[in-house]
C-alpha cells in the first residue's frame, strides 16, 4: 500500500538560501556600483540586499518545503534543529524587509547617505546645520537652526527600528542556541555571514533609536 509523502520543511535550508541571496546580492551590486563612486556602491548594496534577499526568501520557501517519502517520522529528530534555524531564517527575512523598505524610501526622498536630501528642504527654514541618519535612507532627520524635520513618519521609523532589533536578536539567539547543541553545528561561512547581518541590524537599530529620540522627531 502506497503511503502519502510526509511534507517536510527544513528551516536550515531556508535560512541558508535566503542568507546567500541577501548577502550575495548586496556584494554583487555594491561591486558593480563601486565603478560610479562610494554613494552608488552603497545604493547598489541596499538594492542588491533587498532584491537578492527577496529572491532568496522566495527560493528558500520553495526549495525547503518538499514532500519526501524517504524521511519518516523516526528520522525527523536527525534533521537540523528547527527552532534555532527558524530564528536565524526569520532574522534574515526581517533584514531583507528592512532593506526593501529602505530602497523604496530612497526614491521617495532622493537621497542615500552621502546624498542627503535635507538641503533641498531648507527653503523657508533656518540654516541647515546637520543631518541625523542611520544606515537606512528612510531615517533622515534634517536639523536646522530653528528646529528639526524628520523625512519619515515616526511610526514607520519606529517599525523599522523594531524590525532591525528583532532580526538581530533572533539571529544572535539562533547562533548561540546552535553552539549549545551537541548535534547542532553551523558552517563557518554561514556563521560569519549571519553574524554580519546581525551586526548590521544591531547597529541600525541603535542608530534608529538615536534618530527617534533626537530633536524634532517625537
Amino acid at each position: 500500500m502506497q503511503t502519502r509523502p510526509n511534507p517536510i520543511f527544513v528551516p536550515r535550508n531556508f535560512a541558508v538560501i535566503a542568507l546567500f541571496g541577501h548577502v550575495g546580492g548586496a556584494a554583487l551590486f555594491a561591486l558593480i556600483g563601486a565603478a560610479g563612486g562610494g554613494a552608488v556602491a552603497v545604493w547598489g548594496a541596499f538594492g542588491g540586499a533587498a532584491f537578492g534577499g527577496a529572491l532568496g526568501v522566495f527560493l528558500g520557501l520553495v526549495v525547503s518545503t518538499t514532500e519526501d517519502d524517504s524521511v519518516d517520522d523516526a528520522d525527523r529528530p536527525s534533521l537540523p534543529p528547527r527552532l534555532p534555524w527558524t530564528a536565524i531564517g526569520g532574522g534574515i527575512a526581517l533584514s531583507v524587509a528592512v532593506c526593501v523598505i529602505s530602497f523604496v524610501a530612497n526614491f521617495r526622498h532622493s537621497g542615500f547617505l552621502a546624498g542627503s536630501p535635507c538641503p533641498l528642504l531648507s527653503d523657508g527654514r533656518g540654516a541647515h546645520r546637520a543631518t541625523i541618519e542611520t544606515f537606512l535612507p528612510a531615517q533622515y532627520t534634517c536639523v536646522y537652526s530653528d528646529g528639526a524635520l524628520p523625512l519619515v513618519d515616526p511610526p514607520l521609523l519606529a517599525a523599522l527600528t523594531v524590525m532591525a532589533l528583532a532580526g538581530a536578536v533572533a539571529i544572535a539567539w539562533g547562533q548561540l542556541r546552535l553552539r549549545a547543541l551537541p548535534t547542532g553545528g553551523i558552517d563557518p561561512v554561514v556563521r560569519i555571514l549571519t553574524g554580519a547581518v546581525a551586526l548590521f541590524l544591531a547597529v541600525d537599530a541603535v542608530a534608529g533609536v538615536v534618530v527617534l529620540v533626537g530633536p524634532g522627531v517625537s
